[in-house]
């Protein structure tokens, strides 16, 4: 891990630069040298994050609902589920818009 007084992080491995210290771990961790483990259910694309899986559905698919399987359940789809206690949860009780990256 290397930073100069700037703030900038450089990753040994591909050289790629971030800001802050976090970002350089998280791709070291999760996206420098690693296969894609997030395959869109629409298309051949494949992301090594779900948050870029995520953003893929909202532009490239936006009519669609991102497949929820495997979805991390968040806390506005906590509270869908409060109000919908007796329905099952579907792409039409569920908008597409809580599973989309802005």
């Amino acid at each position: 891990t290397a930073g100069n007084s700037q703030g900038n992080y450089t990753c040994t491995n591909c050289l790629k630069s971030y800001s802050r210290k976090d970002g350089l771990k998280r791709h070291i961790e999760h996206e420098c040298g690693v296969q894609p483990k997030f395959e869109c259910e629409l298309c051949t694309y494949r992301a090594k994050r779900y948050d870029h899986l995520r953003r893929h559905y909202s532009r490239t698919h936006p009519s669609e609902c991102m497949p929820s399987r495997g979805a991390p359940v968040t806390r506005r789809t906590k509270a869908v589920q409060a109000q919908d206690d007796d329905e099952d949860l579907n792409c039409e009780s569920v908008k597409c818009e809580s599973l989309q990256v802005g």
